[in-house]
């Protein structure tokens, strides 16, 4: 008989920490609905043209990712011109581009990447643009003034 209530009473213990654990995982993940273990976002991550290196075919950028885990880029982009205040894409004109990954994050958690954008758009014109790059989460870009 004792032990017949010995077991009934560690069941009860088991599902009423099963319970409270549940319970507990649930109102966290309510709290943080888009669960992120590294506190990994698009909003810790810049774009800028490198100083002195903006031509009419190319720039350097620069990224700047203070992510613990940096995200992972591609080589591709788009660049988008103001026109009137509204901005317009381009749309890269190459069939078939490839990406190769890399990591955004260099040492001290900058990377420099030149972009030759001539055999894309050719030799830019007079005006306001912005280069774009995209991740799951949103997006960056760096603008620039060609005059």
């Amino acid at each position: 008989m004792k032990k017949g209530i010995f077991i009934i009473i560690i069941i009860v213990l088991i599902l009423v920490v099963g319970q409270v654990i549940y319970t507990c995982y649930n109102n966290h993940n309510k709290e943080n609905k888009e669960y992120n273990p590294y506190n990994r976002t698009i909003k810790k991550v810049s774009m800028k043209i490198k100083e002195n290196t903006l031509t009419k075919t190319s720039a350097t950028i620069v990224i700047t990712d203070e992510n613990t885990i940096p995200y992972f880029w591609g080589e591709s982009y788009i660049i988008e011109k103001n026109i009137f205040g509204n901005w317009w894409t381009k749309v890269p004109l190459i069939a078939g581009y490839s990406e190769t990954p890399m990591s955004l994050r260099g040492e001290n958690g900058i990377t420099e990447m030149k972009i030759d954008w001539s055999d894309r758009y050719g030799e830019l014109k007079e005006g306001k643009y912005r280069i774009v790059k995209y991740a799951n989460e949103g997006e960056i870009y760096a603008e620039f003034t060609i005059e």
